[in-house]
Order: C-alpha cells, then structure tokens, then sequence
C-alpha cells in the first residue's frame, strides 16, 4: 500500500469499527432486555423457593437462569466494552466519562457477584439440599440491583449516542424482594 492509498485504508477501518460498535450499541439494547427477563425469573425462583422448596419447577427454572446468565453476561459485557467503554470512543463530556468509568467498574463487580450466586443457582437446579435459602435471597438481590443500575445506566449512554431503546422492550428490571 503507498502513502497515498494509507488515509482510505484508514477511512475503511474506522467506518467498520464505527458500523461494528453501532451494531453492538442495537443488539446491546436487545440483550439488556433480555437480563431484565432473566432477573424476573431469578426474583420467582427465589420466591418459589420460599413457597414451596426446590420442587421440579425450581429446579428447571433455575437450570434455565444458570444457562442463560451464563450465555448473556459474558455477550453483554463484551459488547459493552466495545461499544460503549472503548478508547476509540470519541472523547465526552464529564458525565459521560464519570459513567463510563462507572460501568467499567461494574462489570468486575457485575462477574464478582455472578461467581458468587451461580453456585447458589446451580445447587437448586442440581437438587443439592447445601443450598442456603437466605443466603439466596441476599445475592439475588445484590445482583439483581447492580444489574439493575448497570442496565439503566448503559442504556442512558445508548441513548445518548443515539440509539433508540423500545421502552417495551427495555423494560426496567424487577428488584427482589
């Protein structure tokens, strides 16, 4: 490649970052919808748990959080580091950056919390009788909040870089109680 041909090649590459970050700011959207659901189905294990015990129904249901956390987490929080966290980003305002800095921050609290409630999950979808119903009940809270401010503070950014979020289908998630 000459000299000449550099500023296009290099015009090509940031309109391709730019077209991959888009896309992962609309799916982003979609995927955060998605916890959301998964969230309400964690706050109804919970509360099933304590109505009724770890029956087949929990334990399917908790099979199916465990699958599926485990399939969105890491999915969102790459797509968040990209479209959302990357240095390539260009340079915001004071908010934006103090939220940006705030989501980097959440996402190793955000996995943190998720070592620590997946096994809690995985114990009642297995029919294990270790499991602590109020130890539970406390880190699904935990995660549930912290996912919760994560989600509305990511789609405040999606927003401002101009994605639209379906306020159907971005929800605001259910809190445990």
């Amino acid at each position: 490649m000459t000299i000449a041909h550099a500023p296009l090649a290099t015009a090509a590459r940031l309109r391709r970052e730019h077209q991959r970050r888009s896309q992962d700011r609309t799916i982003l959207a979609r995927r955060h919808a998605e916890f959301g659901q998964c969230m309400r189905q964690l706050v109804q294990l919970v509360d099933r748990l304590d109505e009724s015990g770890p029956d087949p129904h929990s334990r399917r249901l908790a099979a199916a959080i465990v699958d599926q956390v485990d399939e969105l987490l890491p999915d969102v929080l790459l797509r968040e580091s990209r479209a959302l966290l990357s240095a390539s980003t260009p340079p915001a305002d004071a908010w934006t950056q103090q939220a940006t800095e705030h989501l980097r921050a959440d996402h190793g609290w955000i996995s943190g919390n998720w070592c620590e409630l997946r096994p809690l999950i995985d114990g009642v979808a297995c029919g294990q009788s270790w499991v602590d119903p109020d130890r539970l009940r406390d880190a699904a809270e935990l995660f549930c909040a912290l996912q919760r401010e994560h989600a509305a503070l990511a789609t405040t950014l999606l927003e401002r870089r101009g994605v639209d979020v379906d306020a159907d289908d971005e929800a605001p998630l259910v809190a445990a109680h």
